[in-house]
């Protein structure tokens, strides 16, 4: 039996599609957790703020933090990392 890490989203709407939660994705670099919208693929620099912190497609973003590795790249956030992103039990799931 194969065990998967688990896919984290924020328990916030996406602002620009009404669609569902982002996923929450962590740079293999630095480790700056962003949250990536899977409908429209947008890129959300601040999980906390979403509405404020639009950048673009994650196929055409560098890492907000290190600007050293494109969004596209980035794995999916372990719950250590969200936590130390500053990122609540509770607000994401």
């Amino acid at each position: 039996m194969e065990l998967r890490q688990p896919v984290w989203h924020i328990l916030v709407t996406c602002p620009d599609c009404s669609q569902g939660y982002p996923e929450l994705m962590a740079c293999p670099r630095c480790s700056v957790v962003v949250a990536v919208c899977l409908e429209t693929n947008l890129v959300f620099a601040d999980p906390h703020s979403l509405g404020s912190s639009a950048l673009d497609d994650a196929n055409d973003t560098l890492c907000p933090a290190c600007k050293a590795t494109a969004v596209s790249e980035f794995a999916p956030a372990t719950s250590d990392q969200i936590r130390k992103a500053g990122i609540h039990v509770g607000e994401y799931a």
